[in-house]
């Protein structure tokens, strides 16, 4: 089984370089960033990874993920206010602590 998916996330590896590699501007970026305004701030934006954050950050989808909890993990909330101190924001695409999110 880990064989399997090790071959899968080569597989997806492959295809990503594949579409870099068509798609890269001379700045090495395949969208360009824009200035956008988020919590009154102007501030650098990658679109397609702004969409991509929202719709597949790990956190998003964790069972763990419980905001203004006292048993909100521990992860979300150092990684939160790394978010506001430094005004940016982070997609988590690999976690120790992932739970899937029950419905």
């Amino acid at each position: 089984m880990a064989e399997e998916a090790q071959l899968t996330v080569q597989t997806k590896r492959e295809i990503i370089k594949g579409i870099e590699t068509t798609m890269r501007s001379a700045d090495g970026l395949i969208t360009k960033p824009v200035i956008e305004t988020h919590f009154g701030k102007e501030v650098w934006t990658h679109p397609l990874m702004e969409v991509l954050r929202t719709s597949e950050c790990l956190c998003m989808k964790c069972d763990k993920l419980k905001p203004d909890q006292p048993d909100n993990c521990k992860i979300a909330n150092e990684l939160f206010e790394v978010c506001v101190k430094e005004d940016v924001a982070l997609a988590v695409t690999r976690c120790p602590e992932w739970m899937k999110l029950r419905s």
